[in-house]
């Protein structure tokens, strides 16, 4: 694992964030011990893939509760969060005087950036919520710098991650338009695909509930274009 770890927030604290706004990731702070801890584990995992350079801007894409937001801000030059909702992630900006992360409310599909504005794309949990993949896909494409990279992280939805989500008294929601697989397809039609992983790691693949990849914006062809 990295040692660039992941610096969580305790669930008394998000919950008093989330008072009296939209919350789309109550599962950190409003769910079993075992759901907290897996949502927070997968992270971790996830965080292993980011590169650890201090002079990176960072969007962190669907930024939901903003629960990496304390994370960002020992590591980076400069974070933004977008999402739609952002009085949550707002609360933990101001709670932990975060000088270095910054939030514009925005849809994915129309990022209020110039190009080449970011490194590095932080998308966790959050493009299985778009039904047409292009959108967000070629937005973060654009506003990252050549070479620039995404990492991301999706549910697997298959027969495993389903038990578990019925073990925890979840059902699906709604707006989970895409497996993993898809997404990844997506993903490698837009960049190239340097690394793909999966969560818990100490199961084989097939059993992983939880798919992840980092991508990098490269000169070879594009959603269809050179």
């Amino acid at each position: 694992m990295n040692t660039f770890r992941v610096q969580r927030i305790p669930p008394p604290l998000l919950k008093k964030f989330s008072e009296g706004c939209y919350v789309d990731s109550p599962v950190y702070f409003d769910a079993p011990g075992w759901v907290r801890w897996l949502n927070w584990a997968k992270l971790e995992w996830l965080l292993a893939m980011v590169p650890h350079e201090e002079s990176l801007r960072v969007l962190d894409f669907a930024c939901g509760n903003g629960v990496m937001f304390p994370t960002w801000e020992g590591h980076f030059l400069r974070t933004v969060g977008i999402d739609l909702q952002v009085t949550a992630a707002d609360r933990v900006r101001k709670y932990f005087h975060l000088e270095r992360v910054c939030l514009a409310r925005s849809e994915g599909g129309r990022l209020p950036f110039r190009e080449e504005s970011f490194d590095l794309a932080f998308a966790a949990s959050s493009l299985e919520h778009f039904a047409d993949l292009k959108l967000p896909l070629e937005e973060v494409r654009r506003v990252l710098r050549r070479g620039g990279q995404m990492v991301f992280l999706c549910p697997n939805e298959n027969e495993f991650y389903g038990w578990g989500r019925r073990l925890a008294g979840y059902e699906k929601p709604p707006d989970h338009y895409h497996s993993a697989d898809d997404v990844m397809k997506a993903v490698g039609s837009f960049f190239h695909l340097a690394e793909v992983s999966w969560f818990p790691r100490w199961v084989p693949p097939f059993f992983g509930i939880y798919k992840m990849g980092r991508a990098v914006k490269s000169r070879r062809a594009e959603g269809g274009r050179s």
